[in-house]
């Protein structure tokens, strides 16, 4: 039987019973552990994570990728402002220069538009001058039969004398010089004397003014002289200032001739030793043997771009490329419009190309002048340099790169694959090929013809075009030998059979002679000679009366003779003519 305190206490510790819909029981767990499903939300959370990563970086690529294309857009926009500021520039000073000349030109006029005043003046004066003198000699016309009281009858009766003497206009007295002056300025000149009542009164009134003035007659030719019109007004003609100065060569004394466009000079040409033109074989002037002007001129411009596959050089100054290479200048003047030259991908280094363009561009500048400068003792950059420019037509601008190569080819400081850059790189027909292969063939002699082996042999196979040459010059090589030595044996066998000196000859060097000739024109058996004591000249010996020769003792070939001189002429004009039967720069 419970007790009613224990029931009260039992329902005192009972939960209260909640109001409502019943609490809500945990999803079953069907075994995992709660270290399971943090895992599992900790690889959910990581894949988010990598989602998200993986999309950020590929909104930064894209990004940068379109940051790069506009980097690219603008580094094009920016170079080609720069070529229109350049031209600008060119612009500006053309345009400095232009004021310049203005300035001058009306300095000019304003100088000549004076001294045409003065002219004027001075033609308007002479016509007063000899319109008063014509007044006065038709007003002492009148009075001829009674001479001026001042002419004594030796002057009237010899009135030419008085041409002689220049006919002055005095003013009166009461007037000052300037007022003289400015009455024979505004005096209105007349070239015909009027034949109307109006004479006398002008006469009348010029003797006023000028009482000092005697009537004196003219002669005809006088008067003709003064009735002569007035020479015709000067005519303002302006010097060109900017006509091209003929650009005389120095080798034969003649301008160079000067090709144009519409932008100026781009190209001189040094004319021909012959004269009368230019022709079209002619190569180009040396930018070496111009002056600094003349580089700065051809550095101004429009410029081009050269294209070697996808790569571009851009900025190469237009009229100094075509005044460095022949080819360039017939491109570009068969098409003005063209602005770039396209090569091939493989055909020359994008580096090298760009070392040629900055040595055209420096030449313009600078104050010396020099070839296309080397890359120091690095052997593969001066080969590609040298066949970019060979690849430019800019031959004569690397002829130091050639003689470099040959003297290390010569002391034997090239290894295989230097000799197989060289091969690729310049190809059959040049110097530099020619060199290695004439150095080749001297090798394959000094060892005796002994085949190439190894590492050698695998580089002729390689290249059959190069050892089908090199077979070639060492034929050549054994052939001049063959010949040489054959000449030789003969020069030797021509001294050993050759006849022993005259008699004569002997006497030459000291032995004295057995008779005396006195009279060389004497017929045989004859009295010659004008002394007391008469000789008579001997008679010539017959062949079979004449001793016989002695026999001559073998003369060494290398002995100093006649003969041994002609031999080294034969030598030395064969060495001239190189190849085959001479030895050749690169020999030994």
């Amino acid at each position: 039987m419970a007790t009613p305190g224990v029931d009260n206490w039992r329902r005192n510790m009972q939960p209260p019973i909640a109001v409502g819909n019943p609490p809500a029981r945990s999803p079953p767990t069907s075994g995992r552990s709660w270290a399971d499903l943090k895992d599992e939300e900790e690889e959910e959370t990581a894949l988010e994570k990598k989602k998200q990563e993986e999309a950020v970086i590929n909104a930064l690529k894209d990004r940068i990728g379109h940051l790069e294309k506009e980097v690219y857009t603008k580094e094009d926009r920016i170079e080609k402002l720069e070529a229109k500021v350049v031209v600008l520039e060119n612009s500006h000073e053309s345009l400095k220069h232009a004021q310049k000349d203005d300035a001058r030109f009306e300095a000019w006029e304003e100088k000549f538009k004076h001294l045409y005043d003065l002219l004027n003046g001075q033609a308007g004066l002479s016509s007063a001058r000899s319109t008063a003198a014509h007044v006065t000699v038709d007003s002492g016309s009148d009075r001829s039969n009674s001479p001026s009281p001042s002419l004594d009858q030796h002057e009237v009766e010899h009135p030419g004398e008085l041409d002689e003497e220049p006919v002055v206009i005095s003013a009166s007295p009461s007037t000052s010089d300037d007022e003289a002056q400015s009455n024979e300025n505004t005096q209105e000149p007349e070239t015909s004397v009027p034949k109307d009542d109006s004479v006398a009164d002008s006469s009348s009134t010029l003797l006023n003014e000028a009482p000092t003035l005697p009537p004196a007659p003219l002669s005809p030719k006088t008067k003709l002289a003064q009735q002569a019109p007035p020479p015709p007004a000067p005519v303002l003609k302006f010097p060109v200032l900017n006509k091209p100065k003929s650009k005389v060569s120095a080798a034969g004394g003649k301008p160079n001739v000067s090709i144009t466009d519409d932008n100026g000079v781009f190209m001189v040409i040094p004319s021909t030793e012959g004269g009368g033109g230019w022709s079209a074989n002619a190569k180009a002037k040396d930018i070496r043997d111009m002056s600094r002007e003349e580089r700065a001129e051809l550095a101004k411009g429009e410029t081009v771009e050269i294209h070697v596959g996808e790569k571009i050089v851009r900025g190469v100054p237009k009229r100094m490329f075509m005044q460095v290479s022949k080819k360039a200048a017939e491109y570009f003047t068969k098409d003005k419009h063209v602005n770039m030259v396209q090569m091939d991908a493989n055909t020359a280094s994008v580096a090298a190309i760009r070392h040629v363009v900055e040595y055209m561009k420096d030449m313009g500048t600078s104050a010396k002048v020099y070839s296309i400068p080397l890359c120091g003792d690095k052997f593969d950059q001066n080969v590609l340099v040298r066949q970019a420019a060979k690849k430019l037509d800019m031959d004569r601008y690397v002829s130091h790169f050639t003689k470099q190569f040959c003297d290390q080819i010569r002391n034997g400081m090239l290894n295989l694959k230097q000799m197989h850059q060289v091969v690729t790189s310049f190809g059959p027909g040049d110097a530099v090929v020619e060199c290695l292969a004439n150095n080749l063939a001297h090798e394959r002699i000094k060892t005796n013809s002994a085949p190439p082996s190894g590492d050698y042999k695998t580089f002729l196979d390689h290249h059959e075009r190069f050892t089908k040459f090199v077979e070639v010059t060492y034929q050549k090589i054994i052939s001049g030998r063959q010949h040489r030595a054959a000449r030789e044996r003969r020069l030797a066998r021509e001294q050993t059979q050759s006849p022993t000196p005259s008699t004569a000859s002997k006497d030459a060097y000291g032995s004295p002679p057995a008779y005396t000739i006195k009279a060389m024109k004497s017929p045989p058996g004859k009295v010659s000679g004008t002394s007391d004591k008469m000789e008579t000249s001997p008679t010539p010996k017959t062949a079979a009366s004449a001793p016989a020769p002695a026999p001559a003792d073998p003369v060494s070939p290398a002995a100093p003779t006649n003969i041994g001189g002609n031999k080294k002429k034969t030598l030395r004009n064969g060495k001239a003519k190189g190849g085959a039967f001479g030895k050749t720069k690169h020999e030994g």
